[in-house]
């Protein structure tokens, strides 16, 4: 059932900057990424610590017969070589471990160890992600994952469609001047945008000029932010389980870097109190300079990695989790 969602600025953004300029916000703004942590439990047989522990707690249990065959195209949803960035560690490791009962996953660069192998795991097991076939950008074997490469937009629109269990809806198109139909993101973008996810930047900038529809862009090989990625993933759990999810607006900011009243406010908000995320501690980079009250950063703008997008779409999408 779908559900009119609340946006941050007058042209209904789902994923965008609010400016809907020719200039993308989705630029990353430091050189070390979070892992984004959650404190709630995955599992239908453990019980989250809601502590920092080198040890495993969670198991999700995956069961689906993976495939190296994404769905609605032809192309691998990782096809777009994203830039590599510092994997950081994570602040707590309520974190899935396989089970006996899972599928294989093959990557080699994602192992039983890793704080996202049950995470990446879940997408693979349920085909959301596939990996890559090639070297590069494959650096230690193949298949690979590379996890803490960034993810476009377009991979992005794929991940939260296909974890959400969105049916492909590409009336009307194509709405994007840049994502011609056919081509390996058009269907997931095109959902994206009817579900109101998406809507991209408005065409005249730099290098997009306007064609005779005056479609805008989606910007498909752009990185993803961390607070485009909270956005879009709230926006697809409150469509996809309204009985869990809507949309909140708090008096009191959580995070530093994130004030009341912002692009990303409201969805960041609401994905801490679903546990499905958090941030740096103040005065430790990336974070800033603590501030009275000593509140957390959570780098809005910095380039969200495939690890971390791999956690927070997983808890969003299987939310709530069972106790």
């Amino acid at each position: 059932m779908a559900t009119t969602l609340p946006t941050d600025t007058p042209t209904s953004t789902a994923t965008d900057s609010p400016t809907n300029t020719g200039t993308p916000t989705n630029s990353p703004t430091g050189t070390r990424t979070p892992t984004d942590t959650a404190t709630n439990s995955p599992t239908p047989t453990n019980t989250p610590t809601g502590t920092d522990s080198p040890t495993p707690t969670d198991t999700p249990t995956v069961t689906n017969t993976p495939s190296n065959t994404p769905g609605n195209s032809s192309t691998p949803v990782e096809t777009d070589t994203a830039t590599s960035t510092p994997n950081d560690t994570p602040t707590s490791t309520s974190v899935p471990t396989s089970t006996a009962t899972a599928c294989v996953l093959p990557f080699t660069d994602v192992h039983a160890t890793d704080w996202f192998y049950g995470y990446v795991q879940w997408m693979y097991c349920n085909n959301v992600i596939h990996g890559y076939d090639s070297n590069p950008p494959c650096n230690t074997g193949t298949p690979c994952f590379k996890p803490e490469n960034s993810t476009t937009r377009g991979q992005m629109a794929k991940i939260v469609t296909l974890a959400f269990g969105f049916a492909t809806d590409t009336t009307g198109g194509p709405h994007f001047q840049d994502v011609a139909v056919g081509s390996t993101y058009y269907d997931y973008a095109e959902t994206a945008f009817n579900l109101g996810l998406a809507s991209g930047y408005s065409c005249g900038g730099p290098g997009e000029p306007c064609g005779p529809a005056n479609r805008p862009y989606y910007r498909p090989n752009a990185g993803v932010t961390r607070g485009q990625k909270a956005k879009m993933a709230v926006s697809a759990a409150v469509i996809a389980d309204p009985a869990h999810w809507m949309l909140e607006n708090p008096a009191a900011n959580t995070f530093e870097d994130v004030p009341v009243g912002s692009t990303f406010f409201r969805y960041v908000e609401t994905a801490v109190s679903h546990a499905i995320l958090s941030g740096y501690p103040c005065g430790n980079p990336p974070a800033g300079a603590c501030e009275p009250g000593d509140k957390p950063y959570f780098v809005p703008n910095a380039n969200a990695t495939r690890a971390q997008i791999s956690k927070v779409v997983y808890l969003a999408a299987t939310y709530p989790p069972v106790r």
